[in-house]
């Protein structure tokens, strides 16, 4: 039985089948977890070991270098970057392609835990698999009030938040914990024989309580219990640092003090210009933002009674409202592009027909709601714009069905044998379409790199769309056809109504056709050559870039002020920025929030650390609130503002184009091992890409620590002594920074003590010159008897890639003037001759260079498999060699549509331009496919060549149009849409509107003249053969 007579002989089961998609579908889409992108891994681990008070280039050398060399022999690490700074190793693996990330992380653990040469002194390595996962919201928690208060209200609002379902993580910003600081006075210490060392020994033995096992009684059994812990300050201060005969102990208040206070500030966060602690939250990944949202803002709803009224609660980075407005646009394009779908079919169809073929496009997108959650999709930007895409494709199966249903009726069946018939003539050429149009899709699937990542949401959706509405076609379609369809009503000419407009241009595209065949040789010449000018000139004159937006929500601010800037200087050069922030016209601005000692880097993601470094955040209005300007030149209107200030080390300002982290648009690094030499090759870099037209905010990772101030050991002098190079390193560390000799525990929180110095001798370097070290004889040795002291410039951090040093050169670049591809061209042209001039030192490229290269790279490759795959697909349906490249040899002609689309929505061709010409590749084919499918049929009935080729032509036209007007009115209006992450893939609607509209009319006219000349090359191949036969003599 086939599957026409499947589906009219089970009528209930087809139709049941049908009510399970559509409640099941309502079921699968309410709840599945939105979200702005899908989280994914993009193959990254980070090892991060911090190591306090310790310069850059004592963190490379005792801890960098040592995890780099243990983590060679890891298996599936493709590069190794890292950075040491003051105090902190930061470590970053790059995964091999397909590798597993917990496997490699987990190697990469092992084999960290087996080095034993790393300082004692240092916290262990951290290591965490990297995922791309922007917060949900971030909350704001200010107000003219104590910090204390401010603590409070956050600690309570984050473990409310903590037990909201669907929430990852809770982050602070701008949080201080609580310290207690045991600060020493050193000549006091001096006078009465006492080192550091007996101090932190002596915190450490008091403060304890240990468990001491269990007492076994005769009638029961205790359990033992030391408890020496300190209840308050008090106890600290009197407790006993060492013991007299006389009872007169010398205790801790004799030679310091004790008081409760806060962590040293290594930063501050402010929103809107007040002093602010922030939450940064995340959501698991079966999260719902806008659910969680929700619940957000309805504890902070119910904490509001119990706070000061001056306290504010600020949500940024909202992405519940990001979502509802991204649904919303995203939503009217599909609801508009599902209208202009309908209106083509009512339009071509009669309405019983148009009816059941728009009933598809619901059916089809319930099951796929249904089934979607069983690959893990979830609701986010890319699977709705995949949605989308699919939305006039998903009809092109059940277009292809009713048509020929419809023209059996036209011929005069009734409508069970209408849809048998109808049905089963196209169920070959209704697989092959969809086959050919996931395949593709295939090259988004095998994309590598981070954009690669992203992308496979679509193909996955789109797969998954496609399949369920080829069952709706071929299983469900055929049963409701015949119980609904009807014939068509005859005109007075005995001619169907709905066809007489038909009858008529079909009658000029014959005329049209016939013109073609008879030139053919030169029509196909011509389309040729225009087909190579447009692609050759749009290669040479074309922009192209990696992502093709024009509008943005948001800018970064990222200051530098003098390395060694104290970090109140620097937090008061950010609240000059800040209100330069605030005189941008208030609607274009929803929020301000700054950092000072932190930068995140908007381009990679990377976060790094400073008392010189800080970051103004400008997040804009809504997109689609009316009025608003557009994002781009807000920010040029800031960057005129910032133009004026003066004493900061850099300035840049950073768009925020809202897609996957790549990089800057010029990014290369220059690797070698001496930091003086990589200096000039960066300095010679940044002179050359100065000259360049376009490129603006040049600037490198490289910068000048805090001047350092080194105490050389006499080895001699320091043996003689008793001392040694460690001895007197920690006494260093103790005495400025301090060191935590124990933890109290005083509610649900756990305290450091830190024993440190007073102020002036931790400030001043000239009183570490006074500074004694005990030794172990118990004699007090001062610190200048065995070291020199010697003031050194330091770096800020040294850079390694692949365990050489590295300099990365980073700019940014104008598209209206130039792209990155153009810059990295000019850069490769004039440092050809780098290596020759300067041995020992390379450079290549990164960021959205490198990521471009690979993502291409990737999608061509990919591209040719799925052209032989389609080949394939051609070549078992026709049953030839030849007939599939006629096909397929319509698919260049569609980038003729590509290019001209481009050009005239003024859109720069991107990468996304080019997933969307592979896209075509396979909706275009379906259209020739076809038409090629029913020329074989009328050959097969005995018609003649020509007469084939035109009466298919004939037959074909309408299904082709409608094909192509659903598929291009289903795009349509989000190509022309340029704002938030409907405009980011605009670029791939434009490629299959256009392209799609251009080549569905070289396909009704070209692909009859490649198969007429294909038909020529048969007959001059059969004549020669015959020719070459040899002779028999009878």
């Amino acid at each position: 039985m086939r599957l026409a007579e499947f589906s009219i002989n089970n009528r209930v089961p087809v139709n049941l089948l049908l009510l399970i998609m559509v409640i099941g579908g309502f079921i699968g889409f309410n709840t599945m977890p939105r979200e702005v992108f899908p989280i994914v891994s993009i193959d990254r681990v980070a090892i991060t070991t911090s190591f306090a008070g310790v310069s850059p280039e004592e963190i490379e050398k005792q801890i960098t270098i040592p995890i780099e060399k243990a983590l060679k022999s890891v298996k599936g690490i493709a590069h190794i970057e890292s950075s040491s700074l003051e105090g902190i190793s930061m470590i970053e693996l790059e995964l091999e392609e397909g590798r597993n990330m917990k496997d490699v992380a987990q190697d990469a653990r092992s084999r960290i835990e087996r080095i034993d040469n790393l300082p004692e002194k240092a916290d262990d390595p951290i290591i965490i698999e990297i995922e791309f996962e922007a917060p949900i919201v971030v909350i704001g928690v200010s107000g003219p009030l104590p910090e204390k208060t401010l603590r409070e209200v956050t600690d309570d609002l984050e473990d409310r938040i903590a037990l909201i379902d669907g929430v990852g993580s809770v982050t602070l910003g701008g949080y201080r914990d609580q310290e207690i600081w045991i600060e020493l006075d050193p000549d006091r210490m001096y006078a009465l024989g006492v080192g550091i060392r007996e101090i932190l020994l002596a915190l450490k033995t008091r403060n304890l309580d240990l468990a001491g096992g269990g007492l076994k009684g005769k009638k029961e059994e205790l359990l033992l219990r030391t408890v020496g812990e300190f209840k308050n300050i008090a106890d600290v201060k009197n407790m006993i640092i060492r013991k007299h005969a006389s009872g007169r102990h010398l205790r801790l208040r004799d030679i310091g003090s004790a008081r409760l206070t806060y962590e040293e500030e290594k930063g501050s966060d402010r929103i809107n210009g007040e002093r602010a602690i922030t939450l940064n939250i995340t959501k698991r990944t079966k999260g719902d933002a806008i659910t969680i949202m929700k619940e957000v803002e309805k504890t902070i709803a119910e904490m509001r009674p119990g706070v000061p009224e001056t306290l504010t609660f600020s949500l940024t980075q909202n992405s519940a409202t990001w979502i509802q407005s991204r649904l919303k646009t995203l939503y009217i394009n599909g609801a508009i592009g599902f209208t202009l779908v309908c209106l083509t079919l009512f339009t071509f169809l009669n309405w019983r027909m148009a009816l059941w073929t728009a009933i598809g496009i619901p059916a089809s997108f319930l099951g796929g709601y249904l089934a979607m959650p069983l690959f893990g999709q979830t609701v986010n930007m890319l699977s709705l714009f995949a949605l989308i895409l699919v939305l006039g494709l998903v009809v092109d199966d059940a277009i292809i069905v009713t048509e020929n249903v419809y023209r059996h009726l036209s011929m005069g069946y009734s409508p069970v044998q209408a849809a048998i018939l109808g049905t089963n003539q196209v169920v070959l050429p209704v697989l092959a379409t969809v086959a050919t149009t996931v395949a593709a899709f295939i090259p988004m699937m095998m994309m590598t790199g981070i954009l690669g990542k992203f992308m496979k949401v679509i193909p996955i959706v789109v797969s998954i769309i496609l399949v369920i509405s080829l069952l709706e076609a071929l299983i469900i379609l055929p049963s409701h056809l015949a119980d609904f369809a009807r014939s068509p009503k005859q005109s007075s000419r005995g001619k169907n109504r709905e066809d007489l407009w038909l009858l008529r241009f079909q009658g000029i595209y014959q005329k049209g056709l016939f013109f073609v065949l008879r030139w053919r040789y030169l029509v196909v010449t011509v389309a040729i050559l225009i087909t190579v000018g447009l692609v050759g000139t749009a290669y040479y004159f074309q922009k192209f870039v990696l992502f093709g937006t024009k509008d943005i929500p948001g800018f970064m601010i990222m200051l530098e002020t003098p390395t060694g800037t104290k970090l109140e200087e620097t937090t008061r050069r950010v609240a000059e920025v800040e209100k330069l922030a605030e005189t941008l016209p208030s609607e274009e601005v929803n929020a301000i929030v700054s950092f000072s000692g932190r930068q995140m880097d908007p381009e990679t993601g990377r976060i790094k650390t400073g008392s010189h470094l800080g970051q103004v955040y400008v997040e804009l209005a809504d997109f689609n609130l009316p009025g608003r300007k557009n994002g781009y030149e807000t920010l040029q209107l800031m960057r005129d503002k910032v133009r004026g200030l003066l004493g900061l080390s850099a300035l840049k300002i950073a768009a925020l184009e809202g897609g996957p982290p790549v990089g800057a648009a010029v990014e290369v690094k220059v690797r070698g091992e001496n930091l003086n030499q990589l200096r000039m090759r960066a300095d010679e870099m940044q002179g050359f890409l100065e000259k360049l037209d376009g490129v603006y905010d040049i600037r490198d990772d490289y910068s000048r620590g805090k001047r350092e101030l080194q105490f050389r050991v006499d080895q001699d002098k320091a043996a003689l002594y008793g001392l040694d190079t460690a001895s007197i390193a920690e006494a260093l560390r103790t005495s400025i920074n301090g060191e935590e000799a124990t933890q109290i525990r005083w509610g649900d929180e756990t305290i450091d003590l830190i024993v440190k110095f007073a102020e002036p001798y931790r400030s001043d370097y000239r009183y570490l010159e006074q500074l004694k070290i005990k030794n172990a004889t118990g004699d007090l040795v001062p610190l200048k008897s065995v070291a020199n002291a010697v003031i050194f410039e330091g770096v800020n951090s040294i850079n390694r890639k692949d365990h050489r040093r590295t300099i990365t050169i980073s700019a940014d670049v104008d598209t209206e003037i130039t792209t990155s591809r153009d810059v990295t061209q000019k850069i490769t042209e004039h440092f050809s001759d780098f290596n020759t001039r300067y041995p020992g030192n390379n450079f290549e490229f990164g960021g959205e260079t490198e990521e471009q290269r690979k993502s291409v790279t990737s999608l061509l490759q990919a591209y040719t498999i799925t052209a032989l795959i389609i080949y394939m697909i051609l070549g078992g349906l026709f049953k030839s060699f030849l007939q599939p490249l006629v096909v397929m040899f319509a698919v260049p002609f569609g980038i003729i549509g590509v290019i001209i689309g481009h050009f005239v929505m003024d859109q720069a061709l991107s990468l996304l331009s080019l997933i969307g010409v592979v896209a075509l590749s396979g909706i275009v084919v379906n259209d020739s496919l076809l038409l090629v499918d029913f020329i074989n049929h009328g050959r097969a009935k005995g018609m003649k060549h020509w007469r084939s080729i035109i009466m298919s032509g004939r037959a074909r036209m309408r299904p082709i149009l409608l094909t192509t007007l659903t598929t291009t009115l289903g795009l349509l209006t989000l190509s022309f849409q340029t704002k938030g992450q409907a405009g980011y893939l605009a670029p791939m609607a434009i490629s299959i509107v256009w392209g799609l509209f251009f080549a569905t009319a070289l396909t009704l006219f070209l692909v009859p003249a490649l198969f007429a000349i294909s038909d020529d090359l048969i007959k001059l191949s059969d004549r020669s053969r015959k020719r070459n036969r040899p002779r028999h003599v009878s």
